[in-house]
């Protein structure tokens, strides 16, 4: 697997690593509130764009993870997942838009169970994509970058409060 990082505001990469068997990438020394993009290449997945929400402080263990197409969705112009990998999205309960979308798509209302959401776009114009969620004290907002499935790209926002 070959990550590479970059702050959302450069176009230099921050970090770049080729890991082994142990499936290491680090270490990493992300700058408090930055905003940052992983891309992932892995082997028999699609090229992952991770947008996620700025570190709030150091750890130890951050998990990148590729995601895959789902069925048909190789088709579309595009594709981003929205997901939430420390919590679930609940509705009424939460706010959570995604692409100018409220609610998101595939949340349903009731206990909450489903940490992610996935849209298709018909086209692969490059463009912003906005990601929100907001649950009592936490408001969060991730901004990625719409990428190309043709070329076997997928966008992922990640939102960890």
């Amino acid at each position: 697997m070959f990550v590479r990082c970059r702050a959302s505001t450069a176009s230099a990469a921050a970090h770049v690593k080729t890991t082994g068997a142990d499936g290491l990438w680090g270490p990493f020394a992300a700058k408090q509130g930055a905003n940052y993009e992983f891309v992932i290449h892995a082997p028999g997945h699609a090229i992952t764009h991770i947008y996620r929400s700025p570190f709030p402080r150091s750890s130890d263990i951050v998990n990148l993870r590729p995601v895959d197409f789902g069925k048909g969705e190789a088709d579309a112009g595009s594709v981003i997942v929205m997901t939430r990998p420390r919590g679930y999205f609940g509705l009424p309960r939460d706010r959570i838009a995604f692409d100018g979308k409220v609610p998101a798509p595939g949340i349903p209302q009731g206990v909450p169970g489903v940490a992610s959401s996935r849209i298709t776009l018909g086209n692969a114009t490059s463009r912003p994509v906005v990601g929100e969620y907001q649950s009592g004290a936490i408001n969060e907002r991730v901004v990625g970058r719409v990428w190309p499935a043709a070329a076997n790209h997928l966008t992922t926002l990640e939102l960890h409060h």
